[in-house]
């Protein structure tokens, strides 16, 4: 299928509107010719960590902040509370 290139650089100007809008990163590979597929990995992994970081880090907080929280089921309370 034959793509013209004026048609091609509309859609990636559009497209790269978009991704910056929504805070992702774009990467222009080829694995035939091996074009940034190592950067690629490179930057995915580093993402990968730095989101596993952060997500431990948010729950030792939330964690700690919650040590005095009841859950208390209301249902068994009603139940209790009721009697013949």
């Amino acid at each position: 299928m034959f793509v013209s290139l004026d048609l091609y650089i509309v859609q990636c100007s559009v497209f790269l509107m978009f991704i910056e809008a929504v805070g992702a990163t774009f990467f222009s590979t080829s694995a035939k010719n091996n074009v940034n597929i190592e950067e690629l990995f490179l930057d995915l992994s580093e993402r990968m960590i730095e989101a596993s970081e952060q997500s431990s880090e948010l729950k030792q907080t939330t964690s700690a902040s919650r040590r005095n929280v009841v859950v208390v089921d209301q249902e068994q309370e009603l139940a209790k509370q009721t009697c013949c």
